[in-house]
């Protein structure tokens, strides 16, 4: 069985007072951050293509993002569930049906931290 290496990158995406105002707090890990906010730093972070327009959605403690390919307009969709500090996340497949969630145990373990109104994201 191969094994990936380890590896370790992180990313801080720092969030708007103004969304910081209209959040949900429900969470003691979002610290006065949404989850939308945190999934959408996330999928910029995991992304190699970051479209023209991502919108998030919250559907039933996920979160949809829609990401438009500003080349050709192409669509891709994102999901994105948060535990703790811990994110997992699928995306689409050509045949429009969604991929399976990283969230397995050979998968990059994706966490993220607040403070300060920064969401950092770190994948290892």
């Amino acid at each position: 069985m191969l094994l990936k290496p380890k590896f370790c990158k992180s990313i801080i995406v720092i969030a708007a007072a103004s969304v910081l105002s209209a959040c949900d707090n429900s969470s003691s890990s979002l610290n006065g951050v949404s989850k939308t906010d945190v999934c959408k730093a996330a999928i910029q972070y995991l992304s190699s293509m970051n479209g023209d327009r991502n919108e998030a959605i919250e559907q039933g403690g996920m979160v949809r993002i829609n990401q438009t390919r500003a080349s050709d307009g192409k669509r891709f969709y994102y999901d994105c569930k948060i535990s703790g500090n811990r994110i997992s996340w699928r995306m689409n497949q050509a045949d429009g049906s969604m991929g399976r969630w990283r969230d397995g145990e050979y998968d990059p373990k994706v966490t993220f931290s607040v403070s300060s109104g920064r969401i950092s994201i770190r994948e290892n």
